[in-house]
């Protein structure tokens, strides 16, 4: 019917791929559509020649993190995730060190 259920955004810096966004309406899960949308990411992904692929869950993201490990990602215990909010403030004493 035309109607838009899922969503995936990813990306590349010529090396290692990513998958920045990949959501599914909660109607029509566990039918194949999150999936579907993984694998022809990571096709158009290897087609550029990237052999590596990555994304970040959140640690409470119980339904998607059982998605990705039930299609065979692998979770990574030895990276730690940084984040800077970019406000005058902050570049301000960043400068300043």
């Amino acid at each position: 019917d035309g109607k838009i259920v899922g969503s995936i955004l990813c990306g590349h810096d010529g090396r290692r791929g990513c998958l920045y966004h990949v959501c599914v309406d909660e109607k029509y899960r566990r039918h194949g559509i999150g999936k579907d949308m993984v694998v022809h990411a990571m096709k158009a992904l290897k087609e550029e020649h990237i052999n590596k692929v990555s994304l970040i869950a959140f640690t409470k993201n119980d339904i998607g993190n059982a998605f990705w490990n039930t299609i065979g990602w692998t979770e990574r215990l030895d990276l730690n995730y940084y984040d800077f909010t970019l406000n005058e403030e902050n570049i301000t004493a960043f400068n300043e060190q």
